[in-house]
């Protein structure tokens, strides 16, 4: 495996990471300011979350196991492009965010706040498109996986 590449892909998932832990943190800030969309608020929040947690925990499995091996290269192409929708998915949330967090303390800006439940819906299933679609790109990566870590002979 080119390192390089390697590299690649392990710096994309430790930018998708910093991008989901900005959203999770704009998220409960609009706690704050939103109480009538808290669900809402708290369900696209935990998303974030685990999201955040599963390319972190892809990019230390992508550092530790696929630097230095040959035959991965498909694999490696999936995650980047993975990781590449997923940055695009996050921008997307990210600037909306920005745009629904209050900019002042005053009382007419805040009475003036409306959730945009449509906007963020949108935004949450395309989350959870991203979720459905890494759930199968690690179950093929398993197949890929599993082979070198449990010896054949053990499966008699």
């Amino acid at each position: 495996m080119d390192p390089a590449t390697v590299i690649g892909v392990v710096a994309a998932c430790s930018s998708l990471v910093k991008t989901c832990g900005s959203v999770v943190n704009t998220m409960h800030t609009l706690l704050e300011s939103y109480k009538g969309a808290e669900l809402s608020i708290l369900s696209i929040t935990e998303e974030c979350e685990i999201v955040r947690f599963a390319w972190s925990s892809l990019e230390d499995w992508v550092r530790k196991n696929l630097n230095g091996r040959t035959g991965e290269d498909e694999v490696l192409q999936r995650l980047q492009r993975s990781v590449y929708a997923g940055q695009l998915i996050m921008a997307a949330l990210e600037d909306d965010l920005a745009k629904a967090i209050p900019k002042t303390g005053d009382i007419r800006r805040r009475v003036g706040l409306i959730w945009n439940e449509t906007l963020f819906r949108g935004h949450q299933d395309r989350m959870r498109g991203q979720i459905s679609a890494l759930q199968l790109l690690l179950q093929v990566v398993s197949m890929y996986v599993l082979p070198w870590m449990i010896p054949l002979e053990s499966l008699k």
